[in-house]
């Protein structure tokens, strides 16, 4: 008798393990007000390390061998609640109770494959209300304080960038759709109001092989609010220098469809005092701000079908006073955008579902300086279509796969008539084997540039290969392990290739993309309920970057000849122990090219606020306060002593009280930024503000 092949008695085991039936907990999430299923609700078993998001109808599942589990569950706008004991043998009911949460154990989505927050790695969240803190009302200023966010503020535009790398190297996301320029590589995330914003979502680390070019960073993937009950929200406020704003919100939601709409309106003078390098007391002049922003967001889910329309728009008129040793009486920016996103999914089965989404956007931004006789339009425009699709894996995680088709096109009167294309593919594994978690992800795309007319084009093509794999280790529910290894790049953008040879400078059409290798190896643990804590040190190695250098006639060009090294160490800490917490944020950043050090990256930086709470009858009382510290940054790249901006420490106080009457929730607001009124600058010879208050109410249902 033949003898069978030693590998085939283990294929047919394995081949009988995945189609074998295997047990779980199965049962559906609800209001439990309303008793609406809640979507996108995160299920997660102790005893399993793993975790469940719930479909259109509130519904999950949990393979397990067990009789019964323990299980927390969370979602943004609700009490985490814990079950302990369900049994696996039948089906469960699980309600959640309304309220302000923080996102501990809140699904992480701009990994794309959605990952608990605790498992995540190098990211932080901030929901609604902690975003608002401060007083602050665009997503740029929102940042603030962030572990691994560098702000530079010029006062009416702030840029940002994560790790120590550049602005252009950090990528912003609209519910997973990039909103980065090709003609600059950056997004102005200061026009985008906190209104749109469900939460807010900064993953650190070098991320192309999800998001393509630029995110050798991170990436800031800005969330919008979903339709899943009645409620309104408006919040208003006045502060020092003629700052008033007004933010509104309104979501409907009737199975199977809904609706969410809301606004910004906002303005200021930003005449704020300064001293000049003589001892004169000055004022800043034409740096007043006024922005409007309005949006949309109808909803339809049904069975195993979702289907969402998103639609903003705003606008803003800035002025430019420059710097102190260039000033501007007259200078102004306006911006006008609109971004529309379509996005539908049908979920196949539990674990498997089919995602596709299309957007356009619009970008038109003027620029008038008469002092220099300037008057530049730039019109930028972006479409594009993605599509993804999710399967299980025979218990043992998921995976994704999708592909990418895009256009962008940039009419502009300082640069000729510019298109990029791009076409991307990826796959995307999550693998469980015991207490580890696989995760490796590549993508491969093509990019392809042109400018000028029909028969004179410049052309530029790309082809790009970006792999990362991140490791996991669980091994108990007290602390989870990661490491991360990953290589990113950043494409050049429009004006590093084609702009026109003029007397001052020329475009280069040969650049090639710079590159990134990056490591990250850290450690988060927590005591469920009361602390939470993330260390961890990373590492980047960049090479062919893109510098802008005179050639023997002393006109600029851009080459691909500067390498850098950037090294930190990241402590996050939140302690919430009821009546009172603390939350710590710590950067230690080494950023280096050859034996100097890059430009503005403080060696040190970080953020400390504690707090108090107090409740008394309905009454809710907070009160906060924070100490912010930014290192000596260098801003010469010969790293000149006597160019260095002083190392600056910040005081802020806050204090919020909230109270229902009836259904109608209240809050107040009132806070003192820079209380000890230091005079500091984050841009050399851009004064910034020094002591200013600011209130604000709000009212919800």
């Amino acid at each position: 008798m033949p003898q069978l092949p030693p590998f085939l008695p283990g294929l047919a085991a394995l081949l009988f393990s995945v189609a074998a039936p295997c047990p779980a907990l199965e049962g559906r999430v609800l209001d439990a007000r309303t008793g609406e299923p809640v979507p996108g609700a995160t299920v997660f078993a102790f005893e399993l390390g793993t975790w469940a998001v719930c479909g259109p109808e509130g519904g999950f599942r949990l393979r397990t061998d067990r009789d019964a589990l323990s299980v927390e569950v969370s979602h943004v706008g609700y009490r985490p609640g814990i079950w302990e004991d369900l049994p696996a043998d039948r089906p469960v009911t699980l309600r959640l109770v309304p309220g302000i949460t923080r996102l501990e154990g809140i699904t992480v989505t701009a990994h794309r494959l959605p990952v608990p927050a605790d498992q995540a790695g190098p990211v932080s969240v901030l929901d609604r209300d902690a975003a608002a803190a401060g007083g602050r009302t665009d997503v740029a200023r929102a940042l603030e304080g962030t572990t691994g966010a560098i702000g530079r503020d010029y006062g009416n535009f702030t840029s940002v960038a994560l790790r120590g790398a550049n602005a252009e190297h950090t990528v912003f996301a609209l519910d997973g759709i990039r909103l980065n320029s090709a003609q600059n590589g950056t997004f102005d995330a200061t026009g985008l109001p906190l209104s749109i914003a469900d939460r807010i979502e900064v993953a650190r680390g070098g991320y192309s092989a999800v998001y393509g070019s630029s995110p050798v960073g991170g990436v800031v993937n800005v969330t919008t609010p979903r339709p899943e009950r009645w409620g309104a929200l408006v919040r208003a406020g006045l502060g020092a220098f003629g700052r008033k704003y007004c933010q509104f919100g309104h979501t409907a939601w009737h199975q199977p469809v809904g609706y969410v709409v809301g606004g910004s309106i906002e303005s200021a003078a930003n005449d704020f005092g300064w001293t000049d390098s003589a001892g004169a007391a000055r004022t800043r002049a034409n740096a007043d701000a006024a922005s409007r922003s309005l949006f949309a967001k109808g909803a339809f889910r049904s069975g195993r079908h979702d289907a969402s329309l998103l639609g903003e728009y705003g606008t803003s008129d800035r002025g430019d006073p420059g710097s102190v040793r260039l000033p501007s009486d007259s200078a102004r920016r306006r911006d006008t955008r609109g971004i529309a996103l379509l996005s539908w999914s049908f979920r196949e089965a539990d674990e498997a579902a089919l995602a596709v989404r299309g957007y356009r956007c619009r970008f038109w931004q003027n620029y008038t300086n008469p002092d220099w006789s300037m008057n530049d339009t730039h019109d930028y425009g972006m479409l594009g279509i993605q599509v993804d699709q999710t399967l299980p894996l025979a218990g043992l995680g998921n995976a994704i796969a999708g592909f990418e088709a895009g256009s962008e096109d940039l009419t502009s009167t300082s640069v000729p008539v510019s298109r990029r294309s791009t076409l991307a593919a990826w796959a995307q594994l999550r693998v469980r084997i015991s207490t580890f978690t696989v995760a490796p992800v590549f993508r491969f795309e093509q990019l392809r540039s042109r400018s000028g007319q029909p028969g004179e084009e410049q052309r530029t093509t790309y082809l790009v290969a970006s792999p990362r794999v991140t490791l996991n280790w669980s091994p108990a529910d007290r602390f989870d392990v990661y490491a991360g290894l990953g290589r990113s790049f950043r494409a050049p953008t429009f004006n590093d290739l084609y702009w026109p040879d003029d007397p001052f400078g020329y475009g280069n059409p040969l650049l090639e993309p710079e590159w990134s290798t990056g490591v990250d190896v850290g450690v988060t643990g927590r005591a469920p309920g009361f602390l939470r804590w993330r260390v961890g040190w990373h590492h980047t190695r960049l090479t062919d970057l893109i510098q802008w250098q005179p050639d023997t006639a002393w006109r600029y060009h851009p080459v691909n000849v500067d390498s850098a090294v950037i090294s930190g160490l990241e402590l996050d800490t939140e302690l919430d122990l009821g009546p009172a917490g603390l939350e710590v944020g710590l950067d230690w950043l080494d950023a280096r090219s050859g034996p100097v050090t890059l430009i503005y990256r403080p060696a040190l930086s970080g953020r400390a606020t504690a707090w108090a709470r107090h409740r008394s009858g309905a009454v809710d009382a907070r009160l906060g306060l924070t100490v912010e510290h930014a290192g000596r940054r260098f801003t010469d790249a010969a790293n000149t002593d006597s160019l260095s901006l002083p190392a600056y420490t910040l005081c802020h106080i806050e204090a919020v009280a909230r109270r229902p009457f009836r259904r109608v929730g209240t809050g107040v607001r009132f806070g003192i930024r820079n209380l000890l009124d230091a005079r500091y600058q984050s841009v050399a010879y851009y004064p910034l503000p020094g002591r200013t208050w600011y209130g604000g109410l709000e009212l919800g249902i």
